[in-house]
């Protein structure tokens, strides 16, 4: 019923947007982490703007890959899902498929979230946020 539809697809929006916001914040912090700048010191007072170039550049590329692959899954997902629904065990197979994607990116992730990495010299010296600090971290 119409009753029932209206309030699922806000529930469905409110959630998409809010898995989307800390998902885009995390997508940032890793490509600052690992393509930022090797001077951490970018503050308004340093005056490289070659680094300030540089982070534009990887907030501009990160900004771009997020909202085409976001895109790029509202296309695809109806068209896969729909081919999924035209057959009698389509559904019981995508269902399965998408627990064992899901599962096996999640173990991905504890891996590579867990695995070291090499910090800099700044941020081994303080580990408190300051004024020269991101406001991603």
């Amino acid at each position: 019923s119409l009753g029932q539809t209206i309030p699922s697809l806000i529930g469905l929006g409110v959630a998409a947007s809010a898995a989307g916001v800390p998902l885009y914040a995390d997508m940032l912090d890793a490509a600052v982490t690992e393509l930022g700048s090797k001077d951490n010191d970018n503050d308004a007072t340093s005056g490289d703007a070659s680094n300030k170039k540089d982070d534009f550049a990887i907030y501009s590329v990160a900004s771009g890959l997020f909202g085409a692959c976001f895109s790029l899954g509202q296309v695809f997902g109806p068209i896969v899902g729909g081919s999924f629904t035209t057959s009698s065990k389509g559904v019981a197979i995508a269902v399965t498929g998408e627990a064992i994607l899901i599962l096996l990116l999640t173990i991905w992730e504890r891996f590579y979230k867990t695995a070291p990495r090499a910090t800099s010299t700044k941020e081994s010296k303080d580990n408190e946020p300051g004024e020269t600090s991101s406001l991603l971290h």
